[in-house]
């Protein structure tokens, strides 16, 4: 179901900056904040804040079409308001521009577009699934069941025929088939499986345990395990750089950023101003954003140098967070 948002689109005008002089340029970050139900809508050359966006309750995660045009942010809902919803932004004019209901599946969380951005991916905790959704046409189309519990996670891999879903409370990594519609193989990670994320070609699943402070790597072929690194103070989430030879594993226990060489396993720790949540990094691979969710900014690592070289503005909790080319045309 589609529904349009006009009074929320008017409550962003006034907060979102068109005015020629301030065209935006390079990366915009949109960033999910949880403590004040809003999104952020910040230039990452300048930190200048491009719209807030109010949100429903605790907005947890982002995608965005590989065009920049679109940014979709999960409503997950809080304790009293259960989320069962997808909020559309327009990014070239900072508007919310519809709402996707995805009842009867709730708590959406992780989500990704597949290949060719007509259809997105997401969790549902409460189906234990991964929810197909036409994206133009603003409907379910069906959803994948994993069987396991909370299915929190996902990642595409590159061509779209897979996806691989961490699902936390059975500590697993389900791997669906999108054509067939079912598990195909299951991970063990461990203990609060809460990241994962796959190398662009497809052949390495990088998945970490929060509870057994461990992140591991597998091949997607055989299935097996063929590395496992020790990443305590909370492995949070994993993000691989577009070659596929860093992997990126927030430590929110200890406010660092581990940095890890995927053929060598030789980690650089960069250490952070704040408690960080999961890293998302350029489409050209030279920068990282990592928000920092008591801080309520967004902190900017140059991956060259492994430097944290500024602090951008965000809302209160910031948590899912996406990178736009919309304006680098």
């Amino acid at each position: 179901m589609l529904t349009t948002l006009p009074l929320l689109a008017a409550a962003v005008l006034a907060a979102a900056d068109t005015t020629p002089a301030a065209h935006p340029t390079g990366d915009v970050l949109i960033v999910a904040n949880q403590g004040d139900r809003t999104v952020h809508v910040v230039e990452a050359g300048s930190g200048r804040t491009l719209a807030v966006i109010p949100s429903a309750p605790a907005p947890h995660e982002v995608a965005v079409t590989r065009d920049g045009r679109w940014a979709v942010v999960t409503n997950y809902g809080d304790r009293t308001d259960v989320g069962h919803a997808l909020t559309v932004i327009d990014v070239s004019t900072r508007l919310v521009a519809r709402s996707i209901d995805l009842a009867p599946h709730r708590r959406p969380h992780g989500i990704a577009f597949l290949p060719g951005d007509s259809i997105l991916a997401v969790t549902s905790e409460a189906s234990r699934a991964v929810v197909l959704v036409d994206f133009r046409a603003g409907r379910v189309l069906r959803a994948l069941q994993t069987d396991a519990q909370g299915t929190h996670i996902l990642a595409v891999a590159g061509g779209g025929e897979k996806v691989y879903a961490a699902n936390m409370a059975s500590g697993t990594v389900s791997e669906l088939d999108v054509a067939g519609g079912r598990v195909t193989r299951t991970f063990v990670v461990g203990p609060a499986a809460e990241g994962a994320a796959v190398s662009a070609d497809g052949t390495r699943l990088w998945a970490a345990s929060m509870g057994a402070d461990s992140s591991y790597a597998f091949d997607t072929a055989t299935g097996q395990r063929i590395a496992a690194v020790a990443t305590p103070g909370q492995a949070y989430r994993v993000a691989l750089t577009p070659d596929g030879r860093r992997a990126l594993i927030p430590a929110p226990a200890l406010n660092l950023l581990r940095v890890i060489d995927t053929a060598t396993l030789r980690e650089t720790a960069v250490a952070l101003p704040g408690t960080p949540g999961g890293a998302v990094v350029s489409p050209d691979g030279r920068t990282a954003y990592v928000p920092l969710m008591e801080a309520g900014q967004v902190a900017v690592i140059d991956l060259a140098t492994l430097a944290v070289t500024r602090r951008l503005p965000a809302g209160a909790g910031p948590d899912g967070i996406a990178v736009s080319t919309y304006f680098r045309r």
